[in-house]
């Protein structure tokens, strides 16, 4: 669950961060340029997914838990 929330707050806060603070994410992408401010946008938000399907995976993967009968 731990992971799955991680995720979550990797891959929303990274997105919500360009939206609610536009001249921070610009004065960003003025000091890093614009390729590597789209790698490091790029590489946040694939690790706030992968975080969440490992998550998911490791939350639901229990064989023995209450989802089977």
């Amino acid at each position: 669950m731990t992971l799955l929330l991680i995720g979550i707050i990797l891959f929303g806060g990274s997105h919500l961060f360009s939206t609610l603070l536009p001249a921070e994410r610009d004065r960003l992408k003025t000091a890093l340029g614009e390729g590597p401010w789209k790698g490091l946008y790029a590489a946040v938000s694939l690790a706030g997914i992968g975080l969440m399907i490992w998550g998911f995976i490791a939350m639901n993967g229990d064989p023995a838990g209450p989802a089977s009968i």
